[in-house]
């Protein structure tokens, strides 16, 4: 097995959030260590997949930019969950 070398990564967090992410640690049963270098890997990863160029046939880019032009359906459910206070914000 090769040896990997780590390095520190340092942070500050306020009262709240660390309570919330120890919390979080816990259900997971991980250091909160761990924690944060898994969560903060996958967010990382997700977000360079994000930015990743996609390619389309003429016929599937004419359907995307048209459905583009409507404006966004109403959805009443949805609208009540968007506006509730999420567990974080607490």
């Amino acid at each position: 097995m090769k040896n990997i070398k780590s390095v520190r990564i340092g942070l500050r967090a306020t009262v709240q959030q660390q309570s919330l992410i120890r919390k979080a640690a816990e259900i997971r049963q991980q250091s909160i260590t761990e924690f944060i270098l898994q969560s903060a890997y996958l967010s990382a990863k997700e977000t360079i997949m994000d930015q990743r160029v996609f390619f389309a046939n003429n016929k599937d880019w004419k359907a995307f930019t048209d459905a583009l032009e409507f404006p966004p359906k109403y959805l009443p459910d949805l609208q009540k969950l968007l506006s509730e206070k999420a567990l974080w914000d607490e």
